[in-house]
């Protein structure tokens, strides 16, 4: 049911009368040279995203109050109750938030830094979480979620690292002026780079650049021909195929030590549930071209394969099966083979290999499968909501650009006519808390 102007203007202003405050720091103070709260995370730290919180707040309730056209049920969201879990945090959600991830060794952990607002609150506020390390002052709070069989020698050293956060001291040059929504840094000194996000209404803007990691020449390379709307397209240059986190379960699988690669083409179209040998598994509905650094063979590759799963080649026809699900492979050049569900076309090209993502998002949550872990997965909130959300998704496109020495990064994620970016994003928080 959507709601006549006069209501709507009632229960806005009713709900989120104790958010006025904001409006008028914003009005007059969120051009003001500001110290950086990611300043105070260490430069060996590997990922930062910096969150301008009171820049997004403003541009959701200037989308929330004066143009976006909400039903009673998204207007009822963002209605205040009575103690919200920032409230119980003890934390600051309004402004600067920093979160990082960091590689020490072979652990992995991702935290937050944060402004405190009651410390005492903070440190009361049980995660239930051993893996978990969570520091503070009367100013700042930081949690750190490490990985679950870490070593206690990788754990001081986070918790060392958590320390050194909360008590560093800003420095006079540190002083910024906040424009960007959103700050993305990468610092590996193999791949550093800079994101910076901002909200214009429907759209997502995302602008970045970093040094090119080398000098990039056009090539004879297969690529799929034009993907209907149901692909999710990924290509990359060299890299590690791990860094892929939604195809690990798929590598682990097929048992492949997969070469170094040079370029790659993916083509999304969902996630099967299906079980293998007694264990339930994702497997990618997707088309895969590979060009590795070195010549290979097919075949040779696939004679790798775990020797559970090779008795299951069919070397005549050029396919496999995993669980229920077809894969057919070829050999496109001396150094490419194409391995894939739905035997996609392809065609030569000259071109220069660059990143790309783009096309339906909505693949990576397109779950299929009749079984009940199927359903169930897709009943999930956390996939249920996120799936919603990326359906409302009318353009995607993030890429690179070479430009000289620099590689510069542009992207644009756009939602469908009638919905704002800021109170989609927010709408979907809301439903995750």
């Amino acid at each position: 049911m959507k709601l006549n102007m006069v209501t709507k203007i009632i229960l806005l202003t009713v709900s989120l009368l104790g958010l006025w405050s904001i409006v008028f720091f914003v009005a007059f103070a969120n051009k003001k040279p500001q110290f950086s709260n990611r300043n105070l995370i260490p430069i060996e730290v590997e990922s930062v995203i910096t969150i301008h919180s009171h820049l997004v707040i403003k541009s959701f309730l200037t989308d929330l109050l004066f143009k976006a056209d909400l039903d009673q049920e998204t207007a009822e969201l963002f209605i205040p109750k009575k103690k919200s879990e920032s409230s119980k945090l003890g934390v600051d959600l309004t402004s600067e938030i920093i979160l990082f991830q960091d590689i020490w060794k072979s652990s992995n952990a991702k935290g937050v830094l944060v402004n405190i607002t009651d410390e005492a609150a903070f440190q009361r506020y049980n995660f239930d979480d051993k893996n978990l390390i969570k520091v503070s002052n009367n100013k700042f709070g930081v949690i750190i979620l490490l990985d679950k069989n870490i070593s206690e020698k990788d754990k001081k050293h986070y918790e060392a690292l958590a320390k050194n956060i909360i008590d560093s001291k800003y420095k006079s040059e540190e002083i910024t002026v906040q424009t960007e929504m959103i700050v993305l840094e990468h610092r590996n000194a193999t791949s550093k780079f800079k994101v910076k996000m901002d909200l214009r209404g429907k759209i997502l803007e995302i602008n970045g650049s970093g040094p090119s990691i080398g000098p990039l020449k056009a090539q004879q390379m297969h690529q799929f021909k034009a993907l209907d709307s149901n692909y999710l397209e990924l290509q990359t240059r060299a890299t590690d195929l791990h860094q892929f986190n939604f195809l690990t379960p798929f590598i682990k699988t097929l048992g492949i030590n997969i070469p170094k690669i040079k370029a790659q083409q993916i083509a999304l179209k969902g996630i099967t549930i299906q079980k293998v040998s007694g264990a339930t598994l994702p497997i990618p509905d997707m088309d895969w071209i590979i060009q590795f650094e070195e010549d290979i063979n097919v075949d040779s590759l696939l004679f790798k394969l775990n020797s559970r799963y090779s008795a299951a080649i069919d070397f005549k026809n050029q396919q496999f099966k995993i669980g229920e699900i077809l894969f057919k492979y070829k050999q496109l050049s001396p150094s490419e083979i194409h391995i894939g569900v739905n035997n996609l076309a392809v065609e030569q090209l000259n071109k220069t290999p660059q990143f790309a993502l783009k096309g339906n998002p909505d693949a990576i949550l397109n779950i299929q499968g009749n079984n009940f872990v199927a359903g169930f997965i897709k009943m999930l909130p956390q996939v249920k909501y996120p799936k919603k959300f990326l359906e409302d998704i009318e353009h995607f496109n993030i890429h690179t650009i070479q430009e000289g020495e620099i590689m510069k990064i542009k992207g644009e994620i756009k939602m469908k006519e009638g919905k704002m970016m800021s109170i989609e994003m927010a709408k979907l928080v809301m439903l995750l808390l």
